[in-house]
């Protein structure tokens, strides 16, 4: 009688336990906490190590729990070694089961960032596919940081590499740092600009600083080619006049609002950048623009112009004077 009393005691507690541990295992160490933790499994790791590499960084409340659940799961040959993101939001049933079907990180990762996107958004992007975080991006992204390595900062005010980081489609390794990131950036603007200039012949006296900045403003007001080189014009045009640009791209870029309708307020905001209430070029450049607005702003069209306007449609309504401009406005963006 007392062998079945024990028996039926530890099948008992067998029972108990193994409820206990699915249950434990099952609740996530921490709901809350989405913040991605790089984990390196290292090749040949047997299931004790990789129960104490998820222990020490937190994934996990128990290694014992771990190991006793891939054992009963049939997963404990068949975890996979590589880079992983886990976080505490996770469950351990979930983490068991990304290792067993090898959910790695890729190795390498396109990135695109489109024509006129800002240094910031840049960060963002960059942050979103885990090279880096959008402060140190931030931080490290300073011209008096690469000034001695390319020779187009030399002239270029020390601040922000605003304007200088070329839009393109990158392939980048992920454990790729941020210094190399804005390299390969750097290096591409130094290939397109060449370009640019080659087929624009020189500056034409324009410093670098105000071509790109210009070039910035055109690639966010207007969308095609023939329309950026008119643009140009008209903007290179009106400070030469003495004229201020009042490009609704700079508010936006003093705003951080690149969606939103601009109010009467905002259009009166005291910025540096407002070329609504500022006159010439913002102190530097609103975004990175690509190849064909920087031959805009080096080679712009001349026309009888001074004002455009774009309709929500994308087309450029071009006028000479300011009557013409306030009907257009009122017949497209009333």
């Amino acid at each position: 009688m007392k062998k079945i009393i024990t028996v039926v005691v530890c099948l008992i507690v067998l029972v108990g336990a193994v409820i206990f541990f699915r249950s434990f295992f099952n609740i996530p160490v921490n709901k809350k906490d989405s913040q991605q933790i790089q984990v390196v499994i290292p090749a040949k790791s047997g299931v004790s190590k990789i129960g104490e590499i998820l222990k020490k960084t937190g994934l996990i409340r128990n290694k014992t729990g771990f190991i006793f659940k891939a054992y009963i799961t049939g997963s404990q040959a068949k975890l996979k070694a590589g880079n992983y993101y886990f976080s505490k939001s996770e469950s351990g049933k979930e983490i068991l089961q990304r290792l067993k079907d090898g959910d790695v990180i890729p190795n390498e990762v396109n990135l695109t960032f489109p024509e006129g996107f800002t240094e910031r958004q840049i960060a963002e992007r960059l942050e979103q596919a885990r090279i880096g975080t959008i402060q140190q991006f931030l931080d490290k992204s300073k011209v008096q940081n690469y000034r001695n390595d390319y020779v187009f900062l030399k002239d270029v005010p020390d601040g922000s590499l605003e304007g200088y980081l070329f839009p393109d489609t990158y392939r980048f390794f992920k454990d790729t740092s941020v210094d190399e990131v804005i390299r390969k950036m750097l290096s591409r603007f130094d290939e397109k600009f060449r370009v640019a200039t080659k087929e624009s012949a020189s500056l034409n006296s324009k410093r670098l600083n105000e071509v790109v900045t210009m070039a910035s403003i055109v690639e966010r007001e207007v969308q095609t080619k023939e329309d950026m080189q008119m643009v140009a014009g008209i903007l290179w045009k009106r400070i030469e006049e003495g004229m201020s640009i009042q490009a609704d791209a700079t508010v936006r870029y003093a705003l951080n609002n690149w969606d939103k309708p601009l109010t009467v307020q905002d259009l009166q905001i005291n910025s540096p950048f407002n070329t609504r209430i500022k006159g010439g070029l913002p102190p530097a450049p609103i975004g990175n623009p690509g190849l064909e607005s920087l031959k805009a702003a080096l080679k712009p069209k001349s026309s009888e112009y001074f004002y455009y306007i774009s309709t929500p449609e994308g087309k450029t309504i071009f006028s000479k004077t300011l009557d013409e401009h306030n009907k257009a406005v009122y017949q497209y963006l009333r």
